[in-house]
């Protein structure tokens, strides 16, 4: 083969998508569930060792009614490592509905808590909030599940916790959980005519309990506006700091709630009122919908929703200012919404929701930076209009539960599905146990260009690798030496010049690697043309 068709033929390898990060979008799995054929996924949450939690209305799904229920379901790790087959699809472990007096229950926001119970076991649990609506009006209703999915209910006990306010009707939208395991609800009740935020904090009178009733901390705002501000999206942090983003004439309102903010006694019903300084207004020219939100690690508030007819994430400071490059918009032609949103360690968020009828994964670094990678849809059918959630599991991997509204022939009907995506990350630059030598011209090092010479290792037994730079009569010009704490691939560089850092002159060497399992010699050459 000529040598010009070799090099083409390399970098075409090279720069195959195969060999660079990437997103499989070959999901894992997915898996399904149906009672009836009319399920719905509008959220999802995560939990201890990865397990899943999935929440969605199902239609007459726990007794003969005429209404939505409200469906949760539960997967457990080790599911997580059987692949989905038709022949063989995963079903939950377990699953349980709820339903109000047989009337409408509105699509469940979801929060899971990793709590110790007595026996000092780490078991979830799982708040689900939703709009029901007994006695004839809407009311905000907490569900609460102990893990996996033991319903804490019945006479006297801690849930469901039903909130209406004087008669008049009364939603949920959105659910945190704090430290200690205090889900913090959102929504907003209507009175006159106005929408008025409404914030639910819910404390069982023993924290350590697991069945006891809970007091309610409740608190109205409308302010100075005479338009009507509807509760979205809210995070909580360990301690009970509470950030919610509201919808109010096109706008984002910011509100923040302290521990301060609330009465700490047993009485059954209190009010609070926004820490000072806040609420704060974010006006755009564009209609803002805020629908979920999430911290950082570095306490900054995440929003993800809408703006006019494109998804939106916003990106805010823990004292409610916005992030320069924020809001970023992604417009991909038909209408888009974003209906949930995670974030990584590294503060990348990632979001999904609705292009039209399909489902679709998009996502930003902190700086507004479009992810690579994304966005990427989901199969066709699967509906993200009627919900969707995501999460991010131990390994990185990415969970979306959304709706299959035209379901493959093996599931029929329309049904709940969970997919998972996985990272194929870089291959490593190197093998276990191999030595590379990296420069401009390889194994040769130009001095009159100034270049520098990247040796590369991974020691199969870990630890610090030392390079001893050696002259063809065995003079030790240069030691470098890696002192890391043992991780995968060793990088060290050599500018050319001996220990005295003076530049070597012209001609061959030998580089000696060792340390880690690794005895590996590699010939270098030094010159000095322009």
């Amino acid at each position: 083969m000529p040598r010009a068709a070799l090099h083409l033929c390399l970098g075409l390898f090279l720069a195959s998508p195969a060999a660079a990060a990437r997103w499989d979008l070959t999901a894992t799995f997915p898996w399904s569930y149906s009672v009836n054929g009319t399920e719905a996924a509008t959220a999802l949450g995560i939990g201890y060792l990865d397990s899943i939690w999935v929440a969605g209305n199902v239609t007459n799904a726990v007794g003969p009614t005429t209404g939505r229920d409200v469906l949760a379901l539960y997967y457990s790790r080790t599911q997580t490592l059987v692949s989905w087959t038709a022949a063989n699809p995963a079903r939950p472990l377990m699953a349980v509905g709820y339903d109000r007096a047989g009337m409408d229950e509105g699509p469940p926001a979801l929060a899971v808590h990793n709590h110790g119970f007595g026996s000092g076991d780490t078991e979830p649990e799982e708040y689900l909030v939703f709009t029901s609506t007994g006695e004839g009006l809407g009311e905000l209703t907490t569900f609460r599940l102990r893990g996996p999915f033991l319903p804490v209910g019945g006479s006297g006990s801690s849930s469901p916790w039903h909130e209406n306010q004087r008669g008049y009707p009364c939603g949920g939208a959105g659910v945190a959980v704090d430290g200690s395991g205090t889900p913090f609800s959102v929504g907003w009740v209507t009175a006159n005519g106005v929408d008025q935020l409404f914030v639910v904090r819910q404390i069982r009178k023993n924290v350590g309990g697991t069945d006891s009733g809970p007091r309610v901390s409740a608190t109205f705002w409308t302010g100075s506006l005479t338009l009507s501000v509807t509760g979205r999206a809210i995070a909580v942090d360990g301690i009970g700091n509470a950030w919610i983003a509201a919808q109010s004439g096109g706008d984002i309102v910011l509100f923040k709630y302290t521990p301060a903010c609330y009465e700490d006694t047993f009485a059954g019903e209190l009010f609070a009122s926004p820490e000072p300084g806040w609420p704060r207004r974010f006006a755009t020219a564009a209609w803002d919908e805020p629908l979920a939100g999430v911290r950082d690690v570095m306490g900054d508030f995440w929003v993800a929703g809408s703006m006019d007819a494109d998804g939106a994430v916003w990106q805010f400071d823990e004292n409610g200012n916005p992030a320069p490059g924020f809001p970023v918009r992604y417009s991909p032609g038909p209408a888009t919404v974003f209906r949930g949103i995670v974030m990584d360690a590294a503060r990348n968020c990632y979001v999904t929701g609705s292009v039209g009828n399909d489902t679709v994964v998009m996502g930003w670094d902190h700086a507004g930076a479009p992810l690579p990678g994304l966005p990427f849809f989901l199969p066709a059918g699967v509906d993200g209009a009627a919900g969707a959630g995501i999460v991010l599991d131990s390994t990185g991997a990415i969970w979306v539960a959304a709706t299959v509204t035209a379901a493959p022939a093996t599931w029929g009907g329309t049904r709940i599905a969970l997919y998972r995506y996985a990272f194929v990350p870089d291959p490593p630059p190197v093998a276990l146990g191999e030595v590379k030598i990296r420069g401009p011209e390889g194994a040769v090092l130009n001095l009159a260009r100034g270049e520098r010479m990247t040796i590369l290792a991974w020691p199969p037994g870990g630890g610090s690798v030392v390079v001893r730079i050696r002259n063809l009569r065995g003079e030790l010009i240069r030691e470098l030496e890696d002192t890391g704490p043992g991780h995968q691939v060793v990088t060290l560089e050599w500018d050319g010049a001996n220990a005295a850092g003076q530049p070597v002159a012209s001609g061959a060497y030998a580089c000696f690697v060792t340390g880690g399992g690794l005895s590996v010699m590699k010939r270098l050459v030094v010159v000095r043309r322009p």
